[in-house]
């Protein structure tokens, strides 16, 4: 009950984040930054270089600990199937998937209310018994496009591989 609270600062946290993605730039050039605290490397390159994706992400696990930076990885074929995966609400899941065919069942087991776009309508998709991202995409994609706009259909393509993901890299 003594504990001090701090008042976030998007200044100093936007800092962090650029000199955490600065930090994260020996692993692959390509990296973005997208909502204000998610970090999303292109590391398909990397993976050979750095001995496969456990050793690299290890290697990346201990740059962020030695800044002292808790973090939550995922790492799939898709930028957004990586972040769904490191927001995943169960820490023994795996948050790594490589191949599409891996991270479609894995996010299909996810709930929709971590996808951002559904959280508007999320009474509403629970009302109709749409509880995970496998039911979600069951829907009739016109019915669900009417009801919830693009947004929502593009982040779940998005997700899955079905369409391409544009990221502007740091430089």
């Amino acid at each position: 009950p003594d504990g001090p609270f701090h008042t976030l600062d998007p200044v100093i946290q936007q800092h962090l984040l650029l000199e955490t993605a600065l930090a994260l730039l020996q692993y692959t050039p390509e990296i973005a930054i997208a909502q204000p605290d998610t970090l999303l490397l292109q590391v398909g390159a990397s993976l050979t270089y750095f001995g496969g994706p456990l050793r690299l992400h290890r290697r990346m696990a201990a740059t962020l600990h030695s800044m002292g930076l808790h973090t939550w990885s995922g790492m799939a074929p898709t930028a957004q199937g990586a972040w769904l995966l490191a927001h995943q609400a169960h820490a023994r899941a795996p948050r790594r998937a490589l191949q599409l065919s891996t991270l479609a069942r894995r996010l299909d087991t996810l709930p929709c209310a971590l996808l951002p776009s559904a959280q508007a309508r999320l009474d509403w998709l629970h009302g109709i018994g749409c509880r995970t991202l496998e039911d979600l995409r069951r829907l009739p994609r016109a019915g669900l496009q009417r009801r919830c706009g693009t947004e929502l259909l593009h982040t779940l393509d998005a997700a899955y591989g079905a369409t391409p993901e544009c990221h502007a890299w740091i430089q």
